[in-house]
């Protein structure tokens, strides 16, 4: 998927935009290791924008891996265990060989240490993801606009319509609730994750506050943190411009969470 962060100028050019956005897919190559026997893999295709979790129920049938296992889940890209809370999208960007993303599951004996050992089920996981979501939005919102009252106003029927958005890539639906979100556009919520040679990365939370709307570019992002000008900036699979227009970058290229997550690297 290659495009270019233009000025937003009508409906029709922003909603092409958050189409290619939310139904954009990588392919993923899930290899099921067990002790004293043979790995077994499958290719499977996750939309970017999403949670790798996302995919769990597809993965355990092919597996044929019961649901009760989840609480035992690890999933782990070249021997590290990922953190599943970071966009497939960013995970791609930071560990991909080539189109595909390598990750390798295991069955533990011992229960995981991560949120997920709290979810014996797909409905408990997926619960689990909404409230993790809907926690990650609240802090969204008090970035947006200095408080999170928008969203710990909505009524439950309101929380669950925007989550479904969510989980059914209905990016219609999700923009009709950000719209909510950004009366004042005070600042913008962003994540970047600044990655080595060695695929090792740190993260960074920028709340990027006091910018111009018109005139503040992505660059002030490698001022702020003193990137290396031979490192280059990608979202959703694209290398961006450090010209590009920050504001526009964010109301286009945003993530589900409503962060905008940005992988720097060389």
């Amino acid at each position: 998927m290659i495009f270019t962060v233009l000025l937003i100028r009508s409906s029709l050019y922003t909603m092409s935009i958050l189409d290619k956005v939310w139904n954009s897919k990588i392919v993923c190559l899930f290899t099921y290791k067990q002790n004293k026997q043979p790995d077994n893999s499958v290719f499977i295709l996750i939309h970017r924008n999403s949670y790798i979790l996302s995919v769990l129920p597809e993965v355990f049938n092919y597996f044929q891996i019961p649901e009760s296992k989840i609480p035992y889940l690890t999933l782990s890209i070249d021997g590290k265990e990922i953190d599943w809370s970071i966009p497939t999208d960013i995970l791609h960007n930071i560990y991909a060989y080539g189109n595909h993303l390598d990750l390798t599951i295991e069955i533990s004996k011992l229960p995981s240490t991560s949120l997920i050992s709290s979810s014996s089920s797909f409905s408990e996981l997926n619960s689990l993801l909404e409230k993790f979501w809907h926690n990650k939005l609240k802090e969204s919102c008090y970035i947006l606009n200095n408080s999170s009252n928008i969203v710990m106003s909505m009524s439950i029927k309101q929380s669950t319509e925007f989550w479904n958005s969510v989980i059914n890539y209905d990016y219609k639906t999700f923009e009709t609730y950000f719209k909510k979100l950004t009366n004042s556009l005070l600042n913008i919520p962003c994540k970047v994750y600044i990655v080595n040679e060695l695929k090792l990365y740190e993260m960074k939370q920028l709340n990027l506050s006091g910018l111009n709307f018109n005139n503040s570019k992505l660059s002030i992002i490698f001022d702020k943190l003193s990137i290396p000008e031979n490192f280059n900036i990608y979202c959703h699979g694209i290398q961006l411009p450090i010209d590009s227009p920050i504001w526009e970058v964010y109301l286009l290229l945003k993530h589900f969470d409503t962060f905008i997550h940005l992988v720097i690297k060389p």
